[in-house]
């Protein structure tokens, strides 16, 4: 994580229980900041930043930074793919009381 952001992040989280840190600067538009952060290592989250610090991952994470064009169309079929998922709704479907169960 990034020296300056870490700091930032201290000083958000010592405002107690109800301190806010968004995951990136434009929350109120769609767009490719997030990936950007990750590559200035400003991830948020550990997990987020794994995305950009696996070898796995990190050349996606790359891609996405640098053409906002290509997260867009991936992410618009990826949308339509989960649309397409046969999702069990009423009685065919798994209602959890303990969702921390299997």
């Amino acid at each position: 994580m990034d020296s300056d952001f870490s700091k930032t992040l201290s000083k958000t989280c010592s405002g107690g229980d109800n301190a806010e840190q968004t995951f990136d600067m434009t929350r109120n538009n769609f767009d490719n900041f997030y990936f950007q952060a990750l590559q200035r290592k400003s991830g948020v989250l550990f997990s987020d930043q794994t995305l950009y610090n696996n070898p796995i991952t990190k050349s996606i994470v790359k891609g996405y930074a640098m053409n906002q064009a290509k997260f867009f169309l991936d992410f618009e079929q990826e949308m339509v793919k989960m649309s397409l998922l046969d999702v069990k709704e009423g009685s065919q479907g798994e209602v959890r009381a303990d969702c921390r169960k299997n």
